[in-house]
This record gives C-alpha cells, sequence and structure tokens, in this order.
C-alpha cells in the first residue's frame, strides 16, 4: 500500500508557511527556509506535524550517524532531500507575482 504524504504552503504578504508532515530536525528546517527565500519568500516558516506523520525527517548524514532522529527517520537516507524538495515545489508554487 503507498501512503500519500501532504505538502502545502500559503503566503501571506512576505511570509510563507510551508508544512511538513513529519519532524523535521533544524538542519532540515534550515534548507527549507534557504528555499523559501530563494522562491521570493523573505520570511519562510516551517510548519511540523502538519496533517499527517511520517516521523523524524533527519539529513543523510544524521541518518548514517544512526541516533534517535536518525533511527526513527522511517523512509529512509533519502527523507531530507524528499522533503526539502516537496517543501520547495511548494514554496514556488505560492512566490509573489513579479
Amino acid at each position: 500500500m503507498q501512503k500519500l504524504l501532504p505538502f502545502s504552503s500559503l503566503r501571506l504578504g512576505d511570509v510563507a508557511l510551508a508544512t511538513v508532515p513529519g519532524e523535521p530536525i533544524t538542519e532540515i528546517g534550515w534548507e527549507i527556509k534557504k528555499a523559501g527565500a530563494q522562491a521570493g519568500h523573505p520570511l519562510t516558516f516551517v510548519v511540523g506535524l502538519a496533517n499527517d506523520y511520517m516521523g523524524y525527517v533527519a539529513t543523510q548524514a544524521e541518518y548514517a550517524r544512526a541516533e534517535y532522529e536518525g533511527q526513527y527517520t522511517l523512509y529512509g537516507p533519502g527523507t531530507g532531500a524528499f522533503v526539502v524538495g516537496a517543501a520547495t515545489k511548494r514554496l514556488v508554487a505560492v512566490k509573489p507575482a513579479p
């Protein structure tokens, strides 16, 4: 059975909210915020544990360390990159008009 994970974003003026259906570690949040800034959102906030729960979201390096967050990143070492990519797509979709 395949599970679909909901990602979304919302823009309110200069503020963008990117939702993640899990608990991203700090580094993943920083990557999402950086992607938001590159998409034209000077103030990007990450809303974790939104709409579903996929466990922790760790970077590949954190996953390899096999400490707490890495052990509970249930979808493997590529989870962090996948989540950053999915959040980035949603942030680009709501970018401000030029």
